[in-house]
């Protein structure tokens, strides 16, 4: 028991540091957003609003962009932590493709941003926010697991919501990015996307925050039961 005690403790360690790179993230995304009505006009393609921050304002850019990597550096960091999870509570194997994920993509779009790799940018960028989107999801699902280990029906609820929420905004973000429409509806389009994702990361947010102090009080319980609460 005393093993299980320090693998939920370092779930919970996990869990922090993956909170922590979603406070990142939310600041990275509204800084972003800041930035892009400031120095420039709306334009079709939101990625191309990017490119042109990239070359007309690149020490701005370099700051978000690190504050970006170092939100992507907490999580995968924090999964790290949390594949130290009891393997009775069968959330290995969705901990390990979540891991995964975050960390090939984000290594795929820092690679995006090397003039080495300058040819297959867009490709690379393109390839690393899927994996990165599929490493996000795949976490929501382990949590899910997890609260199913716990024995809590209302945690495994609310990982449901987070990640049909989640899985319908990063679709209008992912289209909205790739679509030929009109500038207006475009426009429209990403802007209720961008307003969707700051909602699904602070509902995304809370719900970490909820299974840290779950898995926190499940350590402690065992500790207790067992006589380890000084271990």
């Amino acid at each position: 028991m005393e093993e299980v005690v320090e693998q939920l403790r370092r779930v919970a360690l996990g869990l922090k540091l993956v909170l922590a790179g979603v406070v990142a993230m939310v600041v990275y995304a509204v800084a972003l957003i800041a930035v892009m009505a400031i120095f420039l006009e709306l334009k079709n393609n939101p990625a191309a609003m990017t490119d042109a921050l990239q070359r007309d304002h690149a020490a701005v850019m370099i700051g978000l962009t690190a504050l970006g990597v170092l939100s992507q550096i907490l999580t995968i960091a924090g999964k790290v932590y949390c594949i130290s999870v009891p393997q009775k509570s069968a959330a290995t194997p969705h901990i390990v493709m979540a891991t995964s994920g975050s960390a090939i993509g984000m290594m795929l779009y820092v690679a995006s941003r090397l003039p080495e790799f300058s040819e297959f940018a867009t490709d690379l960028a393109g390839a690393g926010t899927v994996l990165m989107m599929f490493g996000y999801l795949w976490f929501i699902a382990f949590l899910g697991q997890l609260a199913r280990f716990f024995g809590s029906a209302r945690m495994r609820m609310k990982a449901r919501r987070v990640l049909l929420g989640s899985s319908i905004t990063l679709t209008i973000v992912f289209l909205s990015m790739t679509s030929g429409m009109g500038n207006a509806v475009t426009v429209l389009t990403g802007l209720l996307g961008l307003l969707g994702a700051l909602l699904m990361f602070g509902m995304y947010a809370l719900f970490v925050y909820d299974m840290r102090r779950l898995t926190d009080n499940a350590a402690n319980y065992v500790a207790e039961r067992e006589g380890l609460a000084d271990s």
